[in-house]
């Protein structure tokens, strides 16, 4: 092989092993492209999931502190009947507490408050308080359909005034009934896992 021959082989050798100094415009533009498609679809989906998992949880723990006022109820004993009140500003201005006062105020956070909504558990009052700013203020609670805004469960008949709450997030909505013998149900016509809503 001659001088020249080689020293062409060993020029255009050299420029194919060479790496590749980086994106040219047409991979660049492909790559925005993609990205923005996926954050496209991505995104709404997101917030909709985001938005259906904060219906269920408010949903959930509004049946489960039924449940446990009715259960603290029957275990505190005569005369000591526990009650769940609610306040609201706004739809999604709220809060409610489980008290074993007949009236308290969920506003307040400190447990050692005469009107905070608390209960007796293993000798201290321990507070239970949920509130819209658990949820971002994303979750609306309608109680116009709850006598008195407030549920008090009999520790001697078991009983408590029925009454419907509205759940409401900006896609979906739930309904809470609580019966005559303080049993909570959840339902709702958007999907969510629930029953239907008749």
């Amino acid at each position: 092989m001659s001088r020249q021959n080689y020293s062409l082989y060993a020029k255009h050798g050299n420029d194919s092993m060479r790496p590749s100094a980086g994106f040219n415009l047409v991979e660049l533009m492909v790559v925005i492209t993609v990205t923005g498609i996926l954050l496209a679809i991505g995104i709404p989906s997101y917030k909709m999931m985001s938005e259906r998992a904060a219906i269920k949880l408010a949903t959930n723990e509004l049946v489960d502190a039924f449940s446990y006022a009715s259960s603290q109820s029957m275990l505190s004993g005569p005369g000591q009947d526990i009650s769940i009140v609610f306040a609201s500003n706004s739809p999604d201005q709220w809060c409610y507490g489980v008290s074993s006062q007949t009236s308290c105020d969920c506003t307040v956070s400190d447990p050692n408050n005469s009107v905070a909504c608390t209960v007796e558990a293993s000798g201290s009052k321990q507070l239970k308080v949920t509130s819209s700013k658990d949820y971002n203020m994303q979750i609306a609670i309608d109680t116009a359909a709850f006598l008195a805004n407030s549920a008090r469960f009999s520790s001697v008949r078991r009983l408590v005034q029925p009454g419907d709450i509205t759940i409401n997030s900006p896609s979906y909505s739930t309904r809470i009934s609580l019966n005559a013998m303080g049993l909570a149900h959840a339902c709702s016509d958007n999907g969510l896992g629930y029953l239907s809503c008749d």
